[in-house]
């Protein structure tokens, strides 16, 4: 949970600077009909469909519904990084579609293997399939990383116009790319204290995963 909420703090400056440029005052964003647009349609169930979102009014309500928003697409994009799955969510054998029966057997309760047992064990075949879609993702370059392969100031988004912005976006990216040197490091302390050795260096293919870490959802 920690971890989310660090992502949450980092996504939220980066949004709270960028909406401070452009909207110097709440009466800014009330006036603002294209944003009121955006808003109507992202509420719409045949477009956005977005419920609940409330009436935004002030610089501080359009921070906190961006913030919710891109947040939810950042802590997706961070389901991509290989420790985020391996090994822990990797150990599928337990989760609900995997099981085959909602029964759990008192401990020391007399069970035969075929009629009893074979019932509760795991689906294999859901293991399999699950397994192979955690992995699918963490071991595939997304189509477009959040960090631009050219760097952290490469492929600057925001047009002349809102050029005050780009700071913003490059301070969110080395944001996201400290939090991933030090999620890899703490990952790798926390499985080697599993695994009763010495942390040592992070294995390879834990290497550069700010190049996981994914733009959108459409991975």
């Amino acid at each position: 949970m920690g971890w989310l909420l660090d992502i949450w703090t980092i996504t939220h400056d980066y949004v709270k600077a960028v909406v401070e440029v452009l909207y110097e005052t709440d009466a800014d964003v009330k006036q603002d009909k294209d944003l009121k647009a955006w808003m109507d349609a992202s509420g719409d169930p045949s477009q956005g469909n977005l419920r609940g979102l409330p009436a935004v009014d002030t610089r501080d309500d359009l921070t906190k519904v961006l913030t919710s928003l891109l947040y939810r697409v950042n802590a997706h994009g961070g389901g991509t990084l290989v420790p985020a799955v391996n090994p822990v969510l990797a150990f599928v054998a337990t989760f609900p579609p995997c099981l085959q029966n909602a029964t759990i057997i008192e401990p020391g309760t007399p069970v035969d293997p075929t009629k009893d047992l074979l019932p509760l064990l795991p689906r294999t075949g859901t293991i399999g399939e699950m397994t192979t879609f955690f992995f699918t993702f963490v071991y595939s370059l997304p189509s477009e990383p959040l960090i631009p392969t050219g760097g952290i100031t490469a492929e600057p988004h925001f047009p002349p116009s809102q050029s005050a912005c780009n700071p913003a976006l490059f301070k969110y990216r080395q944001d996201i790319h400290d939090f991933v040197d030090t999620f890899v490091a703490d990952w790798n302390d926390a499985v080697a204290r599993f695994r009763g050795k010495g942390p040592g260096s992070p294995p390879s293919y834990a290497d550069n995963q700010y190049e996981q870490w994914s733009l959108s959802i459409e991975l």
